[in-house]
């Protein structure tokens, strides 16, 4: 029963999209991992004080849902790639492309719900009486989670694309990972 409950293989689902056969990809995990977290360490030091928590909060949770939502998509999406002749090279690379995608949007969604617990939480230690603003941990934290879902949703943006490239076998002039000077 607590297994359901554990989002530890979620999680090494997306590290795991993080890496080739060579083996982890090393800036991919830097910047994804350690950008946020350097964001944070920025916004603790230069004392950021998010003053509109609740439309923070409304983000995080509109994000969270359209994760949700873009994860069924995927689900859907990857199905109909199976059903497709199997054999089919850019079918193949195409699954690939979003089996890489799904843990990052889910794990993007499980960021917002982390977000919105964490806005939710400040909202109640305000930083006076007639402010809403939130003390800088906290908007530290916010920001952490608010930048590693922004690079995660930039990242399931790029293997969609790919994924939409393969399957529909776009042209290369109007491919962008094709690099010519076309336009």
């Amino acid at each position: 029963m607590i297994s359901r409950l554990n989002p530890m293989p979620l999680f090494y689902g997306h590290a795991r999209t993080l890496a080739s056969q060579a083996g982890p990809d090393r800036v991919a995990r830097l910047v994804l991992w350690g950008l946020p977290i350097a964001l944070g360490g920025v916004a603790y030091l230069c004392e950021w004080r998010f003053t509109a928590p609740s439309a923070l909060l409304t983000g995080a949770a509109l994000l969270m849902s359209g994760f949700l939502t873009t994860a069924g998509a995927l689900s859907t999406f990857r199905l109909k790639l199976t059903e497709r002749d199997e054999t089919h090279r850019d079918a193949q690379s195409a699954k690939r492309n979003l089996d890489e995608a799904v843990p990052q949007v889910l794990v993007a969604a499980l960021g917002c719900l982390a977000s919105a617990v964490l806005i939710i939480l400040a909202m109640n230690f305000p930083l006076g009486e007639d402010t809403v603003a939130i003390n800088r941990g906290f908007s530290a934290a916010v920001a952490t989670t608010l930048s590693f879902v922004a690079l995660l949703f930039i990242a399931t943006i790029i293997r969609l694309y790919a994924a939409y490239i393969q399957v529909n076998k776009v042209p290369e002039d109007l491919n962008g990972f094709v690099r010519h000077h076309s336009v």
